[in-house]
């Protein structure tokens, strides 16, 4: 009789997908399986949008985000406030806003350093809110997490998620979730993508681009 090996574990696969993010959640189910991730543009990444409608755009794409989620899912978003005009634009609010239409609670609020510090900057904040949110899951209490990352980590391009941040996005959901396939709504590089698989999830990366 001659013994076979036991096949290697099966690779978490990773599907890219070009599309608009809200018309792919209008006609892709999600279920209990799938985390969120979402880094919802600015309006200097849309050049075609001024300020206003662009508010408008981004509260209807995160109320469509909630909407999509499963009730039991967890939800994340990373978000950089950018002033215009001479006042702050706090993404980080909006998305609060939404979940409180959406029943969603806040379960982590972290802040992610983009820079230094102390670092002085015209525009773009210098940190990042990194949120959690569910319908029906809470916090588990086995777990600890740092309120503030000192330094996000490299990143692919300038406003992408940095290496330290896409692994404490992942940390979370494994501690405290049983999803095993995060999709990630405008994934840009896909650098998220790349640490969930390494990880062990399934992705699936969802942009224009």
């Amino acid at each position: 009789m001659t013994c076979e090996p036991s096949p290697a574990p099966a690779r978490p696969t990773k599907t890219v997908v070009r599309a608009d993010v809200l018309e792919w959640l209008t006609c892709t189910p999600l279920d209990a399986r799938h985390a969120v991730v979402a880094s919802l543009p600015d309006y200097g990444e849309l050049p075609e949008h001024a300020v206003a409608p662009w508010r408008v755009w981004f509260t209807r794409v995160a109320d469509a985000i909630f909407a999509a989620a499963h009730p039991s899912s967890p939800v994340v978003f990373y978000q950089s406030d950018v002033r215009h005009a001479g006042t702050w634009i706090d993404k980080g609010f909006l998305v609060q806003q939404a979940a409180e239409r959406a029943g969603a609670a806040l379960l982590l609020h972290r802040v992610v350093c983009r820079r230094p510090a102390g670092t002085i900057t015209g525009g773009r904040a210098t940190w990042s809110h990194l949120l959690l949110f569910s319908k029906q899951l809470r916090c588990s209490r086995r777990f600890t997490y740092a309120d503030v990352l000192p330094d996000g980590g490299p990143r692919v391009w300038v406003r992408g998620l940095g290496l330290v941040s896409c692994q404490e996005i992942v940390k979370m959901i494994r501690q405290e979730s049983a999803c095993g396939t995060l999709v990630h709504l405008f994934a840009g590089k896909g650098l998220l993508l790349e640490v969930a698989r390494e990880q062990g999830l399934h992705t699936v990366g969802v942009d224009l681009s």
